[in-house]
Formats: C-alpha cells, sequence, structure tokens
C-alpha cells in the first residue's frame, strides 16, 4: 500500500448513482486503504428540493436519499479503516437541503437539521466543509466548486471551468462540479498552479437532463511524497463506442470491465 495516497469521491448524486462506477470505487478503497478520501459534494441528489419540474412517478424522499448517503458512508468508513481521514465538502446539491429550511420559517430555527446532523457525520469521525471553507492540504484547496456558472461548464471541455477559479484564489484547486476529468496548469509570476476537475459517478439519463451530457466518469487519485510533492492521476471510464461496454483505465493499465453507461437519448 501507498501511506499517502488520497482518493477523491465526485458528484454520485444518489439515487441516481451510476452502480458500477461507485462499486468499482469502493474496491478501489477496499484494495487501496487510502490515507485520505475527499467528498467533494453532491453525494446526494436531493431531487425533491430542486426547483425544477420533478417525475410525479418518484416515490423516494429525502429521507431516503439521506438513508441511503448514511449507509454509504458507513460502508465508506468500514472499508477505509478509521485512521483514514474522511472530509466531506458541500455542493450546491446538499445546499437544497438548507434552501428548503430557509422557506419554512417554522423549521428554519430547529436543531440538527443541518446535513452533517442529519447524516450523524461526527459518529464516523467525517469533517464537514461548507461551500464558504474550502480547505486545503499537501498544497492542494478542495472544494466542490458551484461557483462555477453553467455558461462555462455546461458545453465547455474539462478543465476550462477550473482555470476560472485558480486564477481567481491563486492557489492549485481539486473541484467537482463539472462532471468532467480535466486538468490545466497555469504559470502565474508567484508560482506553478493547477486545476483538477474530478469526474463524476452519476448516471447520465438523469430527468432533469435533456440530451446526453458532455460529462465523463472518473475519479481523482493523488499521491503525496514524503516530501510534500503531489501527483495528481485519474481513474477514467473509456468505451469505444457510446453503446459499448466500459473499460477501467488508470495509469496505462486496464482495471476491469463494466456495462455501458445510461444515458437520455
Amino acid at each position: 500500500m501507498r501511506p499517502q495516497t488520497h482518493l477523491v469521491l465526485p458528484d454520485v448524486h444518489l439515487p441516481f448513482q451510476d452502480k458500477y462506477m461507485l462499486r468499482s470505487w469502493l474496491e478501489d478503497v477496499r484494495t487501496t486503504r487510502p490515507s485520505a478520501i475527499h467528498i467533494l459534494g453532491d453525494l446526494m441528489d436531493c431531487y425533491q428540493g430542486s426547483g425544477f419540474d420533478k417525475n410525479p412517478s418518484r416515490k423516494a424522499t429525502l429521507q431516503d436519499e439521506l438513508d441511503q448517503a448514511r449507509s454509504l458512508l458507513e460502508e465508506i468508513r468500514g472499508l477505509a479503516g478509521n485512521t483514514c481521514d474522511i472530509r466531506y465538502s458541500e455542493g450546491n446539491h446538499e445546499a437544497r437541503l438548507t434552501k428548503l429550511l430557509w422557506r419554512s420559517r417554522e423549521l428554519a430555527p430547529l436543531r440538527n437539521l443541518t446535513v452533517p446532523q442529519l447524516l450523524k457525520l461526527d459518529d464516523l469521525g467525517i469533517t464537514y466543509y461548507g461551500p464558504k471553507s474550502p480547505y486545503r492540504l499537501g498544497g492542494l484547496t478542495f472544494l466542490h466548486g458551484d461557483v462555477v456558472t453553467k455558461s462555462n461548464w455546461g458545453v465547455s471541455p474539462g478543465g476550462y471551468a477550473v482555470t476560472a477559479i485558480l486564477r481567481a484564489k491563486h492557489e492549485s484547486i481539486v473541484m467537482g462540479h463539472t462532471h468532467k476529468v480535466g486538468h490545466v496548469c497555469s504559470q502565474p509570476w508567484q508560482g506553478k498552479l493547477e486545476g483538477f476537475e474530478c469526474g463524476c459517478l452519476c448516471r447520465f439519463d438523469l430527468d432533469y437532463v435533456v440530451d446526453v451530457p458532455p460529462w465523463q466518469h472518473g475519479w481523482a487519485v493523488i499521491d503525496f511524497t514524503r516530501s510534500g510533492y503531489y501527483d495528481v492521476s485519474f481513474v477514467r471510464s473509456c468505451a469505444k463506442s457510446p453503446r459499448s461496454r466500459r473499460t477501467l483505465v488508470f495509469q496505462g493499465e486496464e482495471l476491469c470491465t463494466i456495462p455501458p453507461a445510461k444515458v437520455n437519448r
């Protein structure tokens, strides 16, 4: 085991997870036993809290999503072990719960209705970071990235969105939100900056996605040297055609083959 390996968990959107991608990520946790796990937000979709028109046939509730998220987090903790540093950054979909409370004068003042309390993250030893509290670790700043607007990530290639954030913050960034895999490098006068977009583990046939989205399945693996340098690599989902089986590839090695992704057509 590499002692300073960190795994990134990007944009699962429970209950709309790609079960094969998520299962592969969990297997990576089991075999790698990482030193840290970075959950980059949108672990839950919070479908019932969205502002778009909802599919009336869907019976799942916010409590169902919370139960699924709690179960997944328990599994992650069990696979990673008690010494693994697990951090959870709030995404724009988790923020839907807060907005729901704000709309109700009666519910908003109630205690224990925040995401970390509803998921009982303290019991699992998971640290939660709000959208205004990105954290820095090993020369990298981790955040969901929901300050990015749809105009610069909806049809843009991977790496485009994070460029704006690293220029604004003047820090190297690891982010989710865009559902794309990308890496950019900038050389400002004060030193090199890098930005990493880490893909997603959700399905592509979401109710609110009209066409086939320009997303990529995958996640990031971060290795830290003893001197503090970092190396970020991606586990990517590759397919020879849209309907063919997918192969997960990491550093030139084919890891496993999984069924085709589900997409709206």
